[in-house]
């Protein structure tokens, strides 16, 4: 059965449509409001340490300081020296620090920040500062489990950096988690050379946006076409492929007609 992924971009909102043997299986819908910063990592700088309550307040560039637990700072300086990477002694004012956002602003508070650093990919997320080789604890039946433990160790990964197979890898291949792998650490190393030429407070990584989400999530190798009906979106999805997904362009096309998912109904 052929499978296409339908993208409608304009600057209001984003649409995206899964069709296949054209009956729709999954729609999407995001508009600029519904941007989260959850997911973003920075490049942050403490702006003061608190001992009394176990906490710092980071400076992530937002108008609101970043809430960071001192003790996952330690346990993140811990990994590092595990990792035989460079780390801090003490945490003091003004000292830079990677953190996460797992939760967003709300009312008077900031958002709330990690030291574990997770980026997900399709099939796994990396843990770039820590060494373990997981698998989602979702996933019960034992078997599987096995069988998906043996492969992440068959993939011959890197030692300095771990790797967590999420759910959805349920029955997927060596190969499909290996071009997983392979996405991430590229990205990886994008944004290692982000890290390195930005200064803090700064962005190293923001979560994908709904386009990115759906070539990331769903343009796998039994999608035949991804077609998008802009053409700023079309250049941005392939310069995105070119680095990461490059077997996989020639599948992208321009559509120039006037409502892509109106011919498509």
């Amino acid at each position: 059965m052929p499978k296409e992924i339908l993208i409608n971009a304009t600057t209001q909102e984003k649409r995206v449509a899964i069709v296949s043997d054209e009956r729709l299986e999954e729609f999407y819908i995001e508009r600029p409001q519904d941007k989260t910063i959850v997911g973003n990592i920075y490049k942050g700088k403490i702006e003061a340490v608190l001992p009394a309550i176990g906490a710092a307040f980071v400076d992530i560039g937002l108008p609101k300081k970043g809430f960071l637990y001192l003790s996952e700072i330690e346990s993140a300086y811990e990994a590092l020296e595990e990792a035989e990477k460079p780390a801090p002694k003490e945490i003091k004012k003004d000292q830079e620090v990677l953190v996460q956002v797992v939760k967003e602003s709300f009312g008077t508070k900031g958002p709330r920040l990690s030291t574990h650093i997770g980026i997900p990919g399709r099939y796994l997320v990396l843990m770039p500062l820590e060494r373990q080789l997981g698998v989602s604890r979702r996933i019960e039946d034992d078997d599987e489990r096995r069988r998906l433990k043996q492969v992440l160790q068959e993939l011959n990964l890197p030692k300095d950096v771990g790797f967590i197979v999420r759910t959805v890898a349920v029955g997927k291949s060596k190969q499909e988690l290996l071009r997983d792998a392979n996405f991430l650490l590229k990205l990886w190393k994008r944004l290692e050379r982000n890290m390195e030429t930005k200064k803090a407070p700064s962005v190293i990584y923001e979560e994908y946006d709904l386009t990115f989400r759906a070539i990331r999530d769903s343009f796998s190798e039994d999608v035949s076409k991804l077609i998008v009906d802009s053409k700023p979106e079309f250049f941005r999805i392939r310069n995105f492929m070119k680095t990461f997904l490059s077997y996989m362009i020639r599948r992208v096309e321009l559509h120039r007609g006037e409502d892509l998912f109106h011919e498509k109904n």
